[in-house]
């Protein structure tokens, strides 16, 4: 397995489209994965909200001080790798597809809009709509398993518990801790920073695709 210093945190990390430590996006190609083997990598990845509450239990023993700085980050190194992992692989593939239904539900949008003004005939609206509609349903298709193995990470409570951990996490005082650790205590941070605003940019996409309940 290939590592690479990622240049936003400065930790090694796999060769792959986003940092395991940061979150950050790096400056690497993925190769093209066949269709059979991305629906096997977002099916078997292990992803689960059992590990971020043993995360928040970590957090936890960090501000009650009963762990050390130093044994906080040793212990999520070891035992939020995976979590990190599948997430990155999981993500390189649905990436395009999120983007791409991102930009046919919007063109979607206005294209309703039009409809409504009046701006545009209900011929012209069915001829552009058509098609947008077909991709979009080809997308959702594509995109249903991993949906559904990221769903419980969508829930409004899940995503407040991330967002409150994360906000206790800036706050929480280093002042008197090694430079090193206080970089490592970064790329932590920005890690949650980056999954709390990629995962409530998702579920806004998602549910307004019909993909996803509001809630």
């Amino acid at each position: 397995m290939e590592l690479i210093n990622c240049p936003s945190c400065g930790e090694k990390t796999i060769r792959a489209r986003y940092c395991v430590y940061c979150g950050a996006k790096l400056d690497y190609q993925m190769p093209v994965i066949e269709s059979e083997e991305s629906e096997k990598i977002l099916e078997d990845e292990d992803i689960h909200p059992i590990q971020l509450d043993d995360f928040f239990h970590l957090c936890d023993l960090l501000f009650s001080g009963e762990i050390t700085l130093e044994v906080f980050l040793s212990t999520f190194d070891e035992s939020f790798m995976a979590f990190r992992r599948a997430r990155a692989k999981k993500l390189a593939i649905v990436e395009e597809k999120l983007r791409r239904l991102e930009k046919l539900i919007e063109s979607e949008e206005k294209l309703n809009v039009k409809k409504k003004l009046g701006i545009i005939s209900d011929r012209e609206y069915i001829m552009e709509v058509v098609p947008i509609t077909r991709e979009i349903k080809s997308l959702k298709a594509g995109l249903k398993p991993y949906v559904e193995s990221m769903k419980e990470f969508y829930d409004d409570e899940m995503l407040k518990r991330i967002e409150e951990y994360t906000e206790r996490l800036e706050q929480f005082d280093t002042s008197g801790e090694d430079v090193f650790l206080k970089k490592r205590f970064e790329s932590v941070k920005k890690y949650f920073r980056n999954l709390c605003e990629a995962l409530k940019k998702e579920k806004d996409l998602l549910v307004r695709a019909g993909l996803l309940s509001q809630g």
